[in-house]
């Protein structure tokens, strides 16, 4: 470290009053309130520190770790909370499969059976190359994010206090609160969770960018719930350019949250950090497996493992999510080990099919119940405190009031006052509410939260997502209830789309389909369409839909559909009159006899899979874009539009008939120049060599023709190359937006986006 660089960083964690004090080789600051010295060397530029009376030189970096940031404490901390969450002596290893480098061929996926702490620690303490690596660790929910990066952060941290290693990884929850407070976030985990307060946020991303802590962020879908117009983007953008090309990041998602279709879902991201050298790279869990299975057993003492496999894989399959997905094999573990026989449990479940995961959560309430709840207080003859229906209300009444308050636990007191304020409007008597009050904190499906202290929340987010959906069911179902309790519950933010299913089930349940959608509709006209009513309600609406038989002919006008409701629909002889699609998805749907009348399209999806039969399609209809999925293209001219909608859906003047979509035709050199965008997103700049081994066959005559032009056009720009490979690198020298404009409009001919590229040019 020089000698610049060793007065900035401490700069950053001075006191504001501060100043940094030098005479002769002795130095003072002040630092959280203390004075802070040392005497300073110099080795062909390099700085080494002393403490003042002292003549134990160590390097610059080494003195700011342990001597101003505290991080051998932080480390201390960090094994504390961690080795007292998730069962950490149940720890489980999954598989992983990681696409880490822009250099292996498609296809070529690294997959790790074993050792995955092992692996995250090996890939995190590479060296970066003059940039920042982002980890995204994506697997579908319960299938043990949270879990692996506890381990592989209490395990660094043992690493770092031993002296192997000199980073920390620093898990930062972000569920339930939007990441646009990213700086409050982090100094409130690392204050309240790991009760370290030497650290402010500017000092903790000086950390980042010299590679001493790699933040791990969990909980990142949260940010694409929350901020659907794509600020979560940018602010992820923003943390990237304060790392200027420097430091690791690694953020837990889910693959939905990941895996998207197309590049412009990207744009904002992108460009906010086009200025910088980033690189993402993916590790994906895999679901668990037999071996996984029989090890937690192991774990969990149970005895007869492989007998109990093969009994429950035999009843409802392998790959059964109550076998594959950890979340769900904790609770079924507890259920094992408190029930003689779980047949019954796995008959439900089977029969339940795509409802299975609601059968399970009321098998383990039912449990409770019948085995735990009991009143004991009528003598020897015992009799539960709730009913089934009864515990699952005040499970439901709990998730609300974490919604209300916007995050996903909630304090003892608070707790306390929901218990009393359920039993009493259920009439109990004082000595039954005064039992659920001393049962509740150590209900099978809840559990202490790390978050803050005396709080509780539910054993996993899926668990809650049940709850508030079964809340907003209850809530539509009741006749008595008020429609301004539904509306404000559906104005505090937009549903995941599992509460939103949820709901719909629960609906679909009490068989009362019909008088919730008139309640839907009245709930929606009390909003306006840019709401999350509109967003909440109409994307239940189409779930309930979807999950009963329609046979009456329904109308719905006025109504907004975000992108997400649309998909997997399986509507029948339904007018949609005056309304606003976000995104008409039908890749996969089944429509049949239902219309479209004066409503606009931000964009409809379709492929060779949709089943449109006797549809009407308007002439007064606004459709901005239609993406063909089989083709992965967009189409945006009006001519076009109109013909292939022709060839989908009747009009008035045409008879209903479904027709084979229209194959809209793109150059090579199109799509080529949008093969090599995607790659853009898993680096901002890109070498020659890479882009010869992605182009394929069409190699040569890319780099030949296209890239040359592209150059010359000064839309790609060629960048200096940090490494002796001498290879050549590229990064984009216009924003993404700027490109996904110019191929849009280029209506997939080559010559007219060069036409378009010249015109900006000149």
């Amino acid at each position: 470290m020089r000698l610049d660089e060793f007065k900035r960083i401490l700069d950053v964690f001075a006191d504001p009053t501060s100043e940094f004090i030098t005479e002769d080789n002795e130095f003072m600051v002040e630092i959280n309130g203390q004075t802070v010295g040392g005497i300073l060397k110099a080795t062909c530029g390099e700085i080494s520190v002393s403490d003042v009376d002292a003549d134990n030189y160590i390097p610059a970096t080494q003195w700011i770790i342990h001597r101003v940031a505290k991080l051998d404490l932080l480390a201390a901390r960090l094994i504390d909370k961690l080795s007292g969450v998730d069962n950490v002596d149940e720890f489980i290893s999954p598989e992983l499969e990681l696409s880490t480098s822009l250099e292996q061929e498609s296809g070529e996926i690294e997959s790790i059976e074993s050792g995955a702490v092992d692996k995250i620690v090996e890939l995190v303490e590479q060296e970066s190359s003059f940039s920042t690596d982002v980890f995204y660790l994506v697997s579908d929910a319960g299938e043990g994010k949270t879990t692996l990066i506890n381990e592989v952060s209490k395990r660094q941290a043992y690493r770092f206090k031993a002296g192997e290693s000199q980073k920390l990884i620093v898990p930062i929850f972000l569920g339930g609160r939007t990441f646009l407070r990213f700086d409050d976030i982090t100094v409130g985990v690392l204050q309240n969770r790991y009760r370290f307060s030497y650290l402010h946020y500017s000092a903790f991303i000086e950390l980042i960018r010299l590679g001493v802590i790699i933040p791990a962020f969990d909980g990142f879908e949260e940010m694409f719930v929350e901020t659907s117009t794509g600020e979560a983007n940018s602010a992820l953008g923003n943390l990237l350019n304060s790392l200027t090309s420097e430091g690791t990041l690694i953020i837990a998602t889910r693959k939905a949250y990941f895996d998207f279709h197309e590049v412009k879902n990207q744009e904002k991201l992108f460009d906010a950090i086009a200025g910088y050298s980033v690189e993402f790279k993916k590790i994906e869990i895999r679901r668990w497996d037999k071996k996984q299975f029989l090890e937690y057993c192991d774990k969990c003492c149970v005895s007869d493992a492989k007998e109990l496999y093969s009994e429950i894989s035999n009843k409802i399959g392998e790959r059964h999510s109550l076998l594959t997905r950890p979340v769900l094999v904790k609770q079924l573990m507890k259920v094992v080990q408190e029930t003689a026989s779980i047949s019954e449990l796995l008959e439900k479940v089977y029969s339940s099919g795509d409802s299975y995961f609601s059968t399970f959560v009321r098998a383990i309430v039912e449990r409770e119940v019948t085995e735990k709840w009991l009143d004991r207080s009528g003598g020897d003859v015992a009799s539960p405190l709730l009913s089934i229906e009864e515990h699952c209300g005040l499970l439901s009444e709990i998730a609300v009031e974490m919604w209300n308050s916007k995050i996903a636990y909630i304090k003892h007191d608070m707790l306390e006052f929901t218990v009393d304020y359920f039993c009493e409007c259920r009439q109990k008597t004082p000595p039954i509410t005064s039992q659920v009050k001393k049962r509740i904190n150590n209900h099978a499906l809840l559990s202490a939260s790390d978050n803050a202290s005396n709080t509780v929340e539910f054993d996993h987010d899926e668990f809650y997502q049940y709850f508030l959906g079964e809340a907003v069911a209850s809530r539509l179902l009741s006749s008595s209830n008020n429609l301004d309790n539904t509306l404000t519950l559906l104005q505090k933010g937009e549903l995941t789309s599992q509460a939103k299913s949820i709901c719909a089930l629960a609906i679909a349940r009490a068989d009362d389909g019909g008088k919730v959608v008139q309640r839907l509709k009245d709930v929606i006209g009390l909003d306006s369409r840019a709401s999350f009513v509109h967003a909440n309600a109409t994307h239940i609406l189409l779930s309930i839909l979807n999950t009963t038989e329609n046979n009456k002919p329904l109308t719905i006008e006025g109504m907004s559909f975000a992108a997400s409701s649309t998909e997997h629909l399986t509507l029948s002889r339904v007018s949609f009159k005056d309304c606003y699609f976000e995104r008409l998805c039908i890749t996969d749907a089944k429509l049949v006899e239902c219309s479209f009348e004066n409503s606009r399209f931000s964009r409809i999806d379709l492929s060779s899979k949709s089943k449109v039969t006797g549809c009407l399609f308007s002439k007064n209809n606004i459709i901005d874009s239609i993406y063909l999925d089989d083709q992965d293209t967009h189409v945006y001219t009006p001519e076009m539009i109109n013909q292939i909608v022709m060839s989908c859906f009747g009009t008035e003047q045409d008879s209903p008939v479904v027709k084979d979509v229209v194959s809209y035709v793109e150059d090579l050199e199109i799509k080529l120049i949008k093969k090599l965008l995607m790659y853009f997103l898993r680096s901002t700049h890109i070498g020659e060599s890479i882009i010869r081994m992605k182009m394929g066959i069409h190699a040569h005559h890319f780099t030949t023709d296209v890239l040359p032009y592209l150059l010359e056009s000064r839309v790609f720009r060629e960048i200096d190359d940090h490494g002796s490979s001498g290879d050549r690198r590229f990064r984009l020298n216009v924003s993404l937006e700027t490109m996904h404009s110019l191929i849009d409009r280029s209506h997939g001919s080559y010559n007219e986006f060069i036409d378009r590229v010249d015109k900006i040019k000149n």
